[in-house]
């Protein structure tokens, strides 16, 4: 479960609990999900500001902060 890719059916939690179920039931256990990122993953804007950049061998990097 999570966000929907794009061009792709989103997973409900109904059909995660039917992949899971028969899979965990042997194991008598009781599953409990967190929906988090599939209630409000489309939500939001990621602001973040680059900090430094780094070279390298080879290789550039950076270093950025969320705001």
């Amino acid at each position: 479960m999570g966000r929907q890719a794009r061009g792709r059916a989103p997973l409900t939690p109904e059909a995660y609990g039917a992949a899971l179920k028969p899979l965990l039931a042997p194991l008598g256990l009781k599953i409990l999900l967190e929906p988090g990122r599939f209630l409000v993953g489309n939500a939001g804007v990621l602001v973040s500001r680059v900090e430094y950049v780094k070279h390298g061998q080879g290789k550039t990097s950076s270093s950025s902060t969320r705001r």
